[in-house]
């Protein structure tokens, strides 16, 4: 989906007061018995609430997809089919998505400044396993953060190739890029309710420490009527020059890995400027323009 994206959505505020960023490093860690997102922007096609329990560090063995049947000797899967276990997120439709979007951002002690009434998410066509998104949250005044993403989409489970967040408030305009060098799964293949992670990311003097859960299965009302998604709850504590928290609730449809409401509440302090995000953003229609 976006951070797409609990990620993306995650950082989105809290980038708002930062210093400008460089390459930033990120450390994950991920218990449970299913597999969850740590960016809120993609998921597999169907929840699994199974027991099963994935590999220390949250990896599969080599050439075994999750879900499917143990092979035997000749090669041949035993038991059920592999068809029958769960199936791997594939990328979004693409095309151009808007959000109704409501909410306020405030600088310092300045008035509260309404988010736009609407937002947008655009999706590129897939290029092999990865595809591009940009997650538009400026008001017509160029005020705000746009993240730009690219995911990759695995039989494992979907991957973080690179997340870029640019950010304007108060006229002051800044850059953040993240760029792992391992290509950290974001998700799991079989995500379901019940699973817990972790992730860190560090980078200018700040480090971000993210607790992720999934916390079930909602039914949410969209202008092209109700879809069944993923409730992924992240949150979000800063340290070092950036010092803040923030709550972020995603809501991801679990038959098309794409995010159908964001709901983030973010308060961070830089160099003695406060900045306070709370906004609520949900999908117009679930088929892109």
């Amino acid at each position: 989906m976006k951070l797409i994206c609990a990620l993306a959505v995650s950082m989105l505020a809290l980038a708002a007061c930062g210093g400008g960023g460089k390459h930033a490093a990120i450390r994950s860690a991920a218990t449970g018995t299913t597999a969850a997102s740590t960016v809120a922007s993609a998921t597999t096609s169907v929840p699994n609430t199974s027991s099963s329990t994935p590999a220390p560090g949250g990896k599969t063995t080599p050439g075994v997809r999750p879900g499917a049947a143990p092979a035997n000797a000749s090669g041949q899967s035993s038991g059920s089919s592999a068809a029958s276990g769960p199936k791997p997120a594939t990328p979004v439709s693409p095309g151009h998505y808007v959000y109704d979007t409501s909410g306020t951002s405030q600088v310092a002690n300045g008035p509260p400044r309404p988010m736009p009434s609407h937002t947008s998410l655009a999706v590129d066509a897939p290029h092999g396993p990865q595809q591009h998104t940009v997650r538009d949250l400026r008001d017509q005044d160029g005020s705000g953060t746009v993240t730009d993403q690219v995911l990759e989409y695995d039989g494992d489970g979907v991957h973080l190739v690179s997340l870029q967040l640019q950010t304007t408030f108060a006229g002051i305009s800044r850059t953040y890029r993240f760029v792992p060098s391992d290509k950290p799964m974001v998700v799991q293949t079989g995500a379901g309710p019940g699973y817990k992670t972790s992730f860190t990311l560090q980078g200018d003097g700040v480090t971000v420490a993210t607790a992720v859960q999934v916390t079930g299965v909602v039914q949410v009302a969209t202008g092209g009527g109700s879809v069944q998604a993923l409730e992924v709850v992240l949150d979000s504590t800063l340290s070092g020059a950036l010092q803040g928290t923030q709550h972020a609730v995603n809501d991801i449809a679990t038959d098309r890995s794409l995010t159908v409401k964001e709901q983030v509440a973010s308060d961070a302090t830089s160099q003695g400027v406060r900045v306070q995000v709370h906004y609520s953003a949900t999908v117009k229609s679930l088929q892109p323009s």
